[in-house]
């Protein structure tokens, strides 16, 4: 769900929940949320904040409050907010706004025959309520009677679903819901009848009369009147021992056992899969671990790696290889962790399709995540099960999946590490690499066919290196060249060479090539702070980078860049190579910098290039002033920077530098060129003469290619 009203007032994005600014703003954002789809007027918004005594600036703060809306609302792409002529529309789908959706859920129930699934209905509608509505807004006489109308809607939705179970013979669950409920509202003559007709199918009749006279007394000395004709039919019925109360058990549910299923859900795989025998070993060592006597703890592997690295297949493959491991069956579910049509599946859902794999019917399935964690965990004590939860975005839509005994084996797929599950869970985890270079040839032989690939080997090679070795982005390509049988590689390889990498890893029959798509669901799952810090690492001029050279990029301090680096790791965005050192995969520098030429405007993209060059220059100079000082020649230019907070102390530590650095520099070189100033392009061309001189090291560096920023 991305709207919530039903509850506190929150907007849910890809990172959890955003920002929504002041209290009268959540109240804006409630106004037009209850009316989403429709114009809302100025006036009724101001109705809305301050009832019939606004103050004088109240259609000013209106609009400002909406401002504000517009941008923490900027990244949903399920929502616009427009202006419409006196007021505002929210166009949003209303499945994704709690209310909307419960209404719609509840005017099913209503029309439909069949009471079982009109409790079905009616339940999942109850579950989008998280405690009274619109909560984070400040009271008014407006908003207090819209809270009173929605908790009037929930509680006639709570009393229908109770009939219901009271009809369907489920008198015990019905019961335990009635008893907090009329001590909440010991007044409602329905709940008290509901109650005691579940007290007395439950073989409870003295509890139920006892319920009668509690109430008859509160009404009489409350109100002044007894009961109604119902109620007190009721009554007298329970007094009589009337059989018509009787009820049987529920229909096809209360005699209905969960039936013993042995699931088969693992989608299909890959008839082969290639340079991954070191990772195959290690889940094959899960059941080993499983298969020793009086395990404790169940075996658990995370499989991370950026998109596209092939965790899936993996997963899935080793799946079809250890069926005869698994007597119990095999259980698979997409937890939709990276998905960018909508939110990732949450645990009570993920649990619903669980058990009712295992057999249990739908009727009997518990309301409440804590309840089918726990029958979940029943039924799955002591099999021998294979779990496979792909896609999982954080450990704690993991965790209510985990089985809690020894028996079963749990594969768990994500972009992201998954730390605390291998913190409180012992999960093992497998890191996921792009393949190495003629592992990748192998792949591509393997889609295209031995006789193509032989004809062409030099092209092959190339083919996977502009692939970056990445195996959804090799199958892609294979795929596409499959299918025409006259293709060439080599003119694949110049098509790439000369063009968008990118673009060209994609089915022919999607609009939209797959590897981006990929991608997209990576970048979207990350803070806002990471997602500038990685876009604009598109603009390094190589793949390997210092945390220092991230932090001139992001125009923030080195401890920042770190955290945001850290981020962008966990993400398998960027890869760790050493202390404070980064790599960024081939393809994803492509990605990061068509994602920084269409989110930055190019005076941003330009002076983040000027930080980067200038903290190269100076580096450099104190490297070479340390070295070799009598080899600096012009003076220091007016760039802005100060000088860096690092100084070499050691020869050493400056030579080292400049090793881990000599591609970088000379790309900065260029860059400096391109960008100026000219006094930095100047003097950065008389540092690197000192650095050049035939008696040093850096003699035999060979330039690169500047990145276009």
């Amino acid at each position: 769900m991305v709207f919530r009203v039903l509850g506190r007032i929150e907007v849910r994005g890809r990172n959890g929940a955003i920002s929504l600014g002041a209290p009268k703003q959540r109240s804006v954002l409630a106004g037009l949320l209850l009316e989403a789809g429709q114009v809302v007027t100025v006036r009724r918004l101001v109705d809305l904040l301050w009832g019939s005594t606004p103050p004088r600036s109240a259609r000013t703060a209106v609009h400002v409050y909406v401002s504000g809306l517009r941008r923490a609302l900027a990244e949903l792409p399920e929502a616009t907010l427009v202006t419409c002529g006196q007021g505002y529309q929210l166009d949003v789908d209303p499945q994704l706004v709690d209310l909307h959706l419960f209404r719609q859920l509840v005017a099913e129930a209503r029309s439909v025959d069949d009471d079982t699934r009109a409790s079905e209905l009616l339940r999942g509608a109850l579950d989008l309520w998280h405690g009274p509505a619109l909560v984070g807004a400040p009271a008014s006489p407006v908003l207090d009677r819209i809270r009173s109308g929605l908790a009037d809607e929930r509680l006639a939705a709570i009393e229908e679903r109770i009939h219901l179970d009271l009809r369907l013979g489920r008198h015990s669950y019905a019961l335990s819901k009635l008893v907090e409920l009329a001590a909440e509202h010991p007044l409602r003559e329905q709940l008290a009848g509901m109650l005691m007709l579940a007290l007395y199918r439950c073989g409870r009749q003295a509890e139920a009369l006892e319920v009668f006279r509690k109430i008859h007394r509160r009404l009489v000395d409350e109100l002044g009147i007894g009961p109604g004709p119902e109620l007190e039919s009721l009554h007298q019925q329970i007094l009589d021992t009337d059989v018509a109360l009787a009820a049987g058990p529920e229909p096809g549910v209360a005699t209905q056992q969960p039936v013993s299923i042995v699931p088969r859900q693992l989608p299909g795989g890959l008839g082969r899969i290639v340079g991954r025998d070191r990772e195959l070993a290690a889940l094959d060592a899960l059941f080993d671990r499983r298969d020793r006597a009086k395990q404790a703890a169940v075996p658990i592997s995370v499989i991370s790696g950026m998109a596209g690295v092939g965790k899936t297949a993996l997963a899935v493959y080793f799946g079809h290889r250890v069926v005869d491991r698994c007597p119990d069956g095999q259980l698979y579910l997409d937890l939709r962790g990276f998905d960018s049509s909508g939110a990732p599946l949450h645990p009570s859902e993920a649990l619903g399709q669980f058990l009712r794999a295992l057999g249990v019917p739908a009727g009997q399935i518990p309301v409440e995540l804590p309840e089918r964690a726990a029958m979940y965990r029943s039924l799955v004590a002591g099999r021998q099960l294979l779990i496979v939860l792909d896609n999982a975005a954080t450990g704690e839509q993991v965790r209510p999946l985990l089985p809690g005994t020894p028996g079963s084996v749990v594969l768990v797929t994500s972009r992201n590490r998954l730390d605390g599950l291998v913190a409180h869970e012992d999960a093992h985890q497998l890191p996921l690499d792009t393949l190495t270079p003629s592992a990748s040839a192998e792949l591509l032989a393997c889609v295209l066919g031995a006789r193509r690939a032989e004809e062409e080997p030099r092209a092959l090679a190339e083919l996977a290196r502009l692939c970056g070795q990445l195996p959804l982005a090799l199958r892609m390509v294979a795929a596409n060249l499959a299918a025409r049988p006259g293709g060439r590689i080599s003119d694949v390889v110049g098509r790439m060479t000369d063009g968008n990498q990118l673009a060209a890893l994609g089915a022919l029959d999607e609009e939209k090539p797959v590897v981006r798509a990929a991608f997209d669901g990576s970048y979207r799952g990350l803070r806002l702070e990471a997602r500038q810090l990685f876009r604009r690492l598109g603009l390094l001029p190589g793949p390997e980078f210092s945390a220092d050279a991230a932090a001139k990029l992001a125009g923030g301090t080195v401890a920042q860049a770190v955290r945001q680096l850290d981020q962008l790791a966990n993400a398998h965005l960027v890869e760790h190579v050493g202390r404070d050192r980064f790599r960024l995969h081939e393809l994803l520098h492509r990605y990061a910098l068509e994602r920084v030429r269409i989110e930055d405007s190019q005076p941003d993209r330009e002076s983040a290039v000027r930080r980067l060059v200038g903290w190269y220059l100076h580096t450099a100079k104190a490297a070479l002033a340390f070295l070799s000082p009598e080899f600096l020649r012009l003076p220091k230019p007016r760039t802005g920077d100060s000088p860096p907070k690092a100084v070499f102390t050691r020869g050493a530590d400056a030579t080292a530098w400049l090793d881990v650095e000599r591609a970088n520099l000379l790309a900065a070189r260029d860059l400096a060129a391109r960008c100026g100033p000219d006094t930095v392009a100047g003097e950065f061309a008389d540092v690197l003469a000192g650095l050049f001189r035939p008696d040093r090291r850096l003699a035999g560096w060979c330039p690169t290619t500047a990145v276009q920023v």
